[in-house]
């Protein structure tokens, strides 16, 4: 086991040792070597590239523990015994025909635990020693890698804790890539007035022709003009600039108490010039009718015991409403007002006022 030993100042650092073509020497740590910068060491689960990468060592990665050789040759084999039992002359051949050709890979092992195979070309040895100085002395302990070891524990853990992160944010950014990509997708077959359209946010409304803010809160007194169109007034549900519009609603001015409905339910509707039956036939040529009021919902209406009339396109995603809305505490007016919908909301809206009514079988 290593031992840390203290000292008032410590250095590390890395100092090369006479190399052992072959193997490293007893004691003596291996670091990267021959790594582009830009590039990084494969670390694999066994010595040759066959087998698959497990981790990868940065360049000039230090701290890196021996333990086993394998030579991928009967003939670096044999170079390393003769050279191991003392034939010094052999070191070129062995660089040549052994090590450059990566046919010796060592195992090793690194402070975390990380265990693997990689090739003794991109691997060189070196001694550890930690030099501390004390009352301007200089000495140096035996127990020379376990403070470098504790440094390149640490740097490890960073590195792996900012790939992490890098790998979140990246994570984070793809996802909202994504995200604005399907509400871009979706606004794109979303029905609207022009080109402003539920799903859209208010600044981006803001932005476009339309030239509007309508974070309104879907109140018509804090209604606005866009396309700077002055027989129609818009809001939405929207609160701010920044917020999505999920129901973007027009208000197409004030009907005669009398007239509006004069020829709904008439055998010929003649051409009136009412707002209510022009908007009618153009609502209905264009989209899928869904379900409308009904003669008899048109005498409650007439009778005050309702205020809203509805005709539905759609899915719900299209509503033209006749409104009763009160103007001040003796007069109300009647007005008739547009609604488009995301398709969520539109599908609630759908749901909610779709009509339940009685048939004379219930009775």
């Amino acid at each position: 086991m290593l031992r840390i030993v203290s000292f008032l100042f410590v250095l590390v650092t890395a100092v090369s040792a006479s190399a052992n073509i072959c193997i490293p020497g007893k004691g003596n740590l291996l670091k990267v070597v021959n790594v582009a910068s830009d590039d990084t060491l494969n670390v694999r689960s066994g010595w040759t590239t066959d087998y698959d990468v497990l981790f990868e060592l940065r360049p000039d990665q230090i701290g890196i523990f021996y333990n086993e050789v394998a030579y991928k040759s009967e003939e670096c084999l044999s170079l390393c015994r003769r050279y191991l039992r003392g034939e010094d002359n052999l070191q070129d051949t062995i660089k040549l025909k052994c090590r450059n050709k990566s046919r010796i890979w060592y195992r090793i092992t690194l402070a975390t635990g990380d265990t693997g195979w990689a090739s003794g070309k991109y691997l060189s040895e070196y001694q550890s020693e930690n030099i501390s100085i004390s009352n301007g002395e200089q000495s140096v302990s035996k127990d020379a890698p376990a403070l470098e070891i504790e440094e390149q524990r640490r740097a490890e853990e960073e590195r792996l804790a900012r790939e992490a992160e890098e790998k979140r944010r990246a994570e984070e950014e793809r996802l909202a890539r994504e995200a604005e990509e399907k509400r871009l997708e979706s606004i794109r077959s979303n029905y609207g007035f022009r080109d402003i359209k539920p799903g859209m946010r208010v600044d981006e409304v803001m932005k476009s022709k339309a030239s509007c803010n309508l974070a309104t809160g879907l109140h018509f007194e804090d209604s606005t003009t866009c396309y700077g169109l002055d027989n129609i007034k818009f809001i939405s549900d929207a609160w701010a600039e920044t917020s999505t519009i999920n129901i973007l609603g027009l208000d197409l001015g004030v009907l005669d108490s009398y007239d509006w409905a004069s020829y709904i339910f008439a055998d010929t509707d003649p051409e009136s010039g009412n707002i209510y039956t022009s908007m009618r036939k153009n609502l209905d040529e264009k989209y899928s009718l869904e379900y409308e009021f009904t003669e008899r919902d048109l005498d409650f209406f007439n009778n005050d015991e309702r205020d809203v009339l509805r005709v539905v396109y759609e899915k719900g995603q299209i509503t033209l409403q006749v409104e009763r809305v009160k103007v001040d505490e003796y007069s109300k007016d009647i007005r008739l007002r547009l609604y488009y919908q995301t398709p969520a909301y539109g599908e609630k809206f759908y749901t909610k006022h779709k009509p339940k009514k009685a048939s004379a079988s219930d009775f």
